[in-house]
């Protein structure tokens, strides 16, 4: 049988969360356990269209794929 322990953080400090900006206390405990510390980070968290995208192209084995794609789209 496989024993799993869990290691749960500390809860985070009310006067932290409250700058985060955010009225939900799960969502700004959330925030704060995924490293966001401000209200610009967490707007910029939960607003992710704003953010630039990566290049897909960085994937390993993107080229293959899209030379793939683009044979099947022809045939």
């Amino acid at each position: 049988m496989l024993h799993t322990s869990w290691a749960l953080q500390p809860s985070p400090d009310p006067n932290e969360l409250a700058r985060l900006g955010v009225d939900d206390d799960l969502l700004a405990r959330l925030l704060y356990f995924r490293g966001v510390r401000s209200a610009a980070e967490a707007r910029v968290f939960l607003s992710p269209t704003d953010q630039p995208l990566s290049d897909p192209f960085l994937l390993p084995g993107m080229d293959a794929a899209v030379a793939r794609l683009r044979q099947a789209l022809r045939r």
